[in-house]
C-alpha cells in the first residue's frame, strides 16, 4: 500500500490473531510501517533541519512577514480590526495606533485627542483647562432652605449663574474665592444675592439665591421657595 501521509492520513489494516502471513500480507504489513515511520520522520525532520516544510526548521528558524499564519485578531467585515502572522507582522487592517489602547469602561487621560461631533452622555459636570486656565461647568439642584458648596476648581475668575428650572434667576459676577470678594458684573436678577462668607442654608435672605465665595469654596443658597436647578460656570486661574 502506498502512504499517503502527510498529504492525508493513512488507513492501515489491522490483522487479527485468525489471520494468515499472507492475508493480510505480512511483509505488506512491514512495508506499510516502514513508509509510515519514515513519513514522520520526513515530516518532522531531524535536529537543526534544512528542510523548509519539516516541523523542525519551522519550529527553530525565525519567520519572515510572508508567513500568513494568524496568531491573534480577525480583520472583520468592515476591515476596521488587524490581523498579524507569527512573527507579529502586521497582514491585513488597519495599522495599529501607538501607545495604550483606549477602552470603553476604562479611566484614562486622552492627549492630542480631535473630538468631531461628540455626543457626552453625562453632562452634570465638564472641565476644560490648560496653562492654568480653567473652564468649568456643572447642573446643581438645590432644594429649598438649602446650601450647595463647590470645591472650586480656580479662586479667581468669571461667575455665571443660570436656573434653568423657574427662570428669574441670572447673573455675571467676578470672584476671587481664596481673598474673598464677589463683585456682580453687568447686569443681574433681582432675585440673586452676590455675598462673601459661608452660608447654612437659611442664611441669606428669604426669596433669593445667595451665591458666595469663601476659603476657596463656593455657597450656593436657595431661598426662593422651591427646588431650583442652576447652571453654573466658572471661568478663572488660579494665582
Amino acid at each position: 500500500m502506498a502512504v499517503n501521509f502527510p498529504d492525508s492520513i493513512d488507513t492501515l489494516t489491522n490483522p487479527s490473531s485468525t489471520d494468515t502471513l499472507d492475508s493480510p500480507s505480512h511483509s505488506g504489513q512491514h512495508s506499510d510501517i516502514n513508509d509510515a515511520v519514515e513519513a514522520l520522520e520526513a515530516k518532522v525532520g531531524v535536529d537543526s533541519s534544512a528542510v523548509t516544510s519539516s516541523l523542525d526548521y519551522k519550529v527553530n528558524t525565525a519567520r519572515t512577514g510572508s508567513d500568513t499564519n494568524l496568531v491573534t485578531g480577525t480583520k472583520g467585515t468592515s476591515g476596521d480590526l488587524s490581523q498579524w502572522n507569527g512573527d507579529g507582522d502586521l497582514v491585513d487592517g488597519p495599522t495599529p495606533p501607538s501607545g495604550t489602547i483606549v477602552g470603553t469602561t476604562d479611566t484614562q487621560t486622552l492627549t492630542n485627542k480631535t473630538l468631531t461631533n461628540p455626543t457626552i452622555s453625562d453632562e452634570s459636570q465638564l472641565s476644560f483647562g490648560g496653562n492654568g486656565t480653567q473652564l468649568w461647568m456643572d447642573y446643581i439642584a438645590i432644594s429649598n432652605d438649602d446650601v450647595e458648596v463647590i470645591d472650586l476648581p480656580v479662586n479667581r475668575g468669571l461667575l455665571f449663574v443660570v436656573s434653568i428650572t423657574g427662570g428669574g434667576v441670572s447673573g455675571m459676577a467676578q470672584m476671587w474665592a481664596d481673598y474673598p470678594y464677589m463683585n456682580q458684573t453687568g447686569t443681574a436678577s433681582e432675585k440673586i444675592t452676590w455675598a462673601t462668607g459661608v452660608y447654612g442654608g437659611t442664611t441669606g435672605v428669604d426669596g433669593a439665591l445667595t451665591v458666595s465665595c469663601d476659603s476657596g469654596n463656593l455657597y450656593m443658597e436657595n431661598r426662593l421657595g422651591a427646588t431650583r436647578t442652576f447652571v453654573v460656570i466658572v471661568m478663572g486661574h488660579n494665582v
